[in-house]
């Protein structure tokens, strides 16, 4: 059941940030592998976090029926213990594809895809990229609740009662605070934030705070939900 839960909390993050914040799948990164529509199947890169005590927490959404069908059979791996593909049924409307990571590196995936029902499968590769978990904040508070530490080994918390206070999220050395997003995982309405504000999170409203480390494109989120 707890594992069950998580995986369904999971699957509302993915929607809530692919709908809500700036975390889209752009077109342009796409992989060449198209339906008749034009429409892109797969990214042909994936960045995700390795999370060594947060097991649940080592996949990435790749495609999800009814657009794309992925034939599990053909996938390759150059290192499958970075990369390999799987298909959850508890994931979304009516499963998803996802990419499972068990450790931090780099590894290339190779498979048929086809726009879902068609059978016009095209060979396809996604480069994967696996970087241990860095909790990105050094402060994350509401009112008088510190709620740092609740990051340290995962992106993902849930608090189980209203919260209100003054907003503080610092960013760790060698990161920066870019954006703070307040959203109705209902409707997926959301409301951008500054530091320092009052703010108040009941039920089915989550906070979504995203740091980029310096020097570098990569980006981290943290994810606060109110859910009671």
């Amino acid at each position: 059941m707890k594992t069950s839960m998580s995986k369904k909390l999971l699957s509302l993050f993915i929607a809530v940030v692919f709908c809500a914040t700036t975390f889209a799948i752009s077109e342009a990164s796409a992989d060449k592998a198209y339906a008749e529509e034009g429409v892109s199947l797969v990214r042909d890169t994936v960045e995700m976090n390795y999370y060594p005590k947060w097991k649940v927490g080592n996949t990435e959404w790749l495609a999800e029926p009814p657009d794309v069908e992925i034939d599990l059979g053909s996938v390759q791996s150059t290192d499958p213990e970075v990369a390999s593909v799987i298909f959850d049924e508890h994931m979304g409307d009516g499963g998803a594809y996802l990419i499972k990571t068990k450790k931090a590196g780099s590894a290339t995936l190779t498979f048929n895809a086809a726009p879902y029902g068609t059978g016009d499968w095209v060979q396809t590769s996604v480069n994967v990229i696996s970087r241990k978990w860095v909790r990105p904040c050094a402060t994350f508070k509401i009112g008088s609740k510190y709620y740092t530490k609740k990051f340290t080994n995962k992106f993902y918390y849930s608090i189980s009662k209203k919260v209100s206070g003054k907003l503080y999220v610092k960013a760790r050395k060698g990161w920066k605070l870019i954006n703070i997003t307040k959203s109705s995982k209902k409707t997926y309405e959301q409301k951008y934030l500054k530091n320092r504000q009052k703010v108040t999170l009941t039920k089915r409203y989550c906070l979504i705070v995203s740091f980029k480390k310096k020097g570098t494109d990569i980006h981290r989120y943290v994810y606060l939900d109110c859910n009671y």
